[in-house]
């Protein structure tokens, strides 16, 4: 899901067990001709249960402006309980088929 254009806002909240990984800022440029990525994010805990709670907190409390993101399709994930339960294959995002708004 590309998304060329200008990054014109940029901000996470800093939590604790979460890494990013970041190589955009505010005022790059994203072009069509390279991969997208904008930022890595790396979450650990001693639970998986943790780790799900603190990717959702992060990822409803990230703010990007200027592009479209795929933080959508990264909460509908997040609140799947197939995903929750460690119930899936390398066929999961093709077999859900999320509806992203």
């Amino acid at each position: 899901m590309p998304s060329p254009g200008k990054i014109t806002y940029f901000k996470w909240k800093e939590l604790e067990g979460v890494r990013v990984d970041n190589g955009y800022i505010v005022g790059s440029t994203v072009t069509p001709f390279y991969d997208p990525l904008i930022a890595k994010c790396i979450f650990y805990s001693n639970t998986r249960e943790d780790v799900l709670k603190m990717a959702k907190e992060f990822f409803q409390n990230i703010e990007i402006e200027g592009i479209k993101t795929n933080i959508p399709l990264f909460m509908n994930i997040i609140d799947d309980n197939d995903f929750k339960n460690g119930m899936y294959t390398t066929k999961f995002l093709t077999e859900k088929k999320f509806a992203i708004k």
